[in-house]
């Protein structure tokens, strides 16, 4: 073995020497900021373990920026961690006193450490790997995460002191599977249960949840000089449906802008709900009610949820569009606003020659379209339905308002204005159907889709015109997805009929089968709302809707892929035979 060999063998040796320590690291000050009573004891420890990570990224980029041959290419690819740790080192100089230097470093490991996550979900996009796995075992590692850190005394107020293990770690578990599954069900209240430590740890759960594990890894990568690479676009167009791989930059950026822009100016707007409490807290309120409306998760710190402020301009105009944005899906709104963009040029006398306007894909047109005619009809039926119910005692306005944010919020969102209990069951119905289909592929919302709808109806369409292909807008929609269509409606049925027979055997209380079974939709769906009151369920009912939730965010179609594997085309075809079907 050579010098170099040496050297790269001590490198690796260092790098995982450091992979390890960070690790350690990492936990030992979670452990340390989220137990109490572990704070004393780990107050000491937790610095040694950042300093010793640093110190050995420190040494490590030295040593390999000595033996790289493109010392520049290296400076580029590893900017991040040489900034990272430049500016530890020179922090350290200015550390007059102990409780400074413990904090920087604390600091820097974790900033680190989640820079270090984003290069790994790099590396996993950019591999051989089956996307389908990726994208459950993604979910899967994330409730894990967010479980654990809900445990800590740290996430808890006084409320929930007297609880046993159990009893925390099933809220625990739930909410995080709620929250990274952006469904909203709860069986703790969030805004008394949850300290704002645990409130904070539920919002950066149901924001990373809704976007994607893997999106944050792409957003990284659009802060690199090398971007996205060929097996990360082949990879990111396979969750996103994507077709054309040379748009897969752009769509990633789009999915960053539109989220950071909605979630901003919905946090301004909103902060307006709470006038009596100060600045601090308003914005905070704000900001945890835009994203997870944004991202369709239906979570609120309000004790009654939306009930009793629906006809508020903040709830109607501009929590619902929120919900809806979100629920559209990415690649739709990227679409959409190009079209626009493209439109509002060629309207404006430039003198000079405009292309012309990009068109609006069927994808597109059938997500507004459908979306808007399942909005309209929606609130007709609540209004209908609940004009001598739970709207019998409010003003023409007010019942106008609530109308529209329960026909929003049955798609996919979770928030209420009025009490689901009270609802009738033509209503409770209406919601089922409304919450089956959901919002729109590519997109925080989950349900079969929109598009999977529409196609449905499409394809009865032409077989009562006794045609033997489906067309909208001039296009022929491929026979595969309209069999795909018709298997994840089917697989939906099966999942929610399960899950109905299960909850209904588990709780034996025959008068609440419809109850149970929009419990059961709403988690199948990733809506949250609930006419039973989660909180009453059996334990083996809520990992019930823990399943459901974890099964309605992944898809049954990509777990059924995950764990068996992605198709392979035969080299052979049977001949046909026809089935007679009545």
């Amino acid at each position: 073995m050579d010098r170099r060999q040496q050297i790269e063998h001590s490198i690796r040796w260092i790098q995982r020497l450091k992979t390890g320590l960070l690790i350690v690291a990492v936990a030992v000050i979670v452990l340390e900021h989220g137990g109490r009573q572990l704070e004393a004891w780990l107050g000491g420890v937790a610095p040694i373990f950042a300093t010793l990570t640093m110190a050995l990224l420190l040494a490590g980029l030295r040593i390999r920026y000595v033996w790289d041959q493109d010392r520049a290419a290296f400076l580029q690819e590893r900017r991040g961690e040489i900034g990272i740790a430049a500016v530890w080192f020179v922090g350290l100089f200015g550390a007059g006193y102990w409780g400074f230097w413990r904090n920087w470093s604390e600091f820097c490991a974790l900033t680190s450490a989640i820079l270090s996550l984003a290069r790994s979900l790099r590396l996993i996009a950019a591999g051989r790997v089956n996307p389908a796995l990726v994208f459950v075992g993604s979910f899967a590692a994330l409730i894990a995460l967010g479980s654990v850190l809900l445990m800590l005394p740290a996430c808890h107020t006084a409320a929930s002191a007297d609880e046993s293990l159990g009893e925390t770690a099933l809220a625990a578990l739930f909410t995080s599977t709620s929250a990274c599954c952006v469904t909203g069900l709860t069986i703790v209240d969030t805004g008394t249960y949850w300290s704002r430590t645990g409130q904070v740890v539920i919002l950066g759960l149901f924001q990373i949840g809704g976007l994607g594990i893997m999106s944050f890894g792409a957003f990284f990568a659009l802060g690199s000089k090398r971007g996205l690479q060929l097996k990360e676009s082949v990879f990111l167009g396979s969750l996103y449906e994507a077709d054309q791989l040379h748009q897969i930059r752009r769509l990633v950026a789009s999915v960053l802008i539109f989220t950071v822009v909605s979630e901003l100016i919905g946090t301004l707007l909103l902060s307006g709900l709470w006038p009596e409490k100060p600045w601090s807290e308003r914005l905070f309120f704000g900001l945890f009610h835009a994203i997870s409306a944004f991202c369709n998760a239906g979570f609120s710190l309000m004790p009654a949820n939306l009930e009793g402020i629906g006809h508020r301009w903040q709830i109607w105009g501009v929590l619902a569009p929120l919900i809806i944005v979100g629920g559209l899906g990415f690649a739709v709104l990227h679409n959409t606003s190009h079209f626009l963009f493209r439109e509002c040029r060629r309207c404006i006398p430039t003198g000079k020659s405009t292309s012309s306007p990009r068109m609006l894909l069927v994808t597109t047109r059938l997500v507004l379209v459908t979306t808007a005619v399942l909005l309209l009809l929606g609130m007709a039926g609540v209004w209908v339905l609940e004009a001598r119910g739970v709207l019998r005692t409010q003003s023409l306005g007010q019942q106008a308002a609530n109308s529209w944010l329960q026909s929003v919020t049955f798609r996919t969102a979770g928030f209420n204005s009025v009490p689901q209990d009270k609802l009738s069951p033509g209503t409770k119905l209406l919601g089922i159907v409304l919450m089956f289909i959901g919002g729109s592929p590519g997109s925080t919302a989950g349900g079969v889709k929109t598009t999977v709808t529409a196609l449905s109806f499409l394809a009865l369409f032409s077989l009562l015109r006794g045609r033997d292909r489906v067309e909208a807008w001039h296009r022929r929609i491929p026979d595969s997805q309209i069999q795909r269509a018709a298997m994840i409606i089917t697989l939906a049925a099966v999942i929610v009929l399960t899950g109905t027979f299960l909850l209904v055997q588990i709780e034996n209380q025959p008068a609440k089968f419809l109850d149970h079974l929009f419990e059961v939709v709403s988690a199948c769906a990733t809506v949250g709302l609930s006419t039973v009151n989660s909180a009453t369920l059996q334990p083996a009912s809520k990992l019930v809707l823990v399943a459901c939730m974890f099964i309605g965010r992944v898809g049954p179609i990509t777990l059924l892929l995950a764990v068996g594997g992605s198709e392979t085309a035969l080299p052979y075809e049977y001949p046909k035979e026809r089935v007679m079907l009545g």
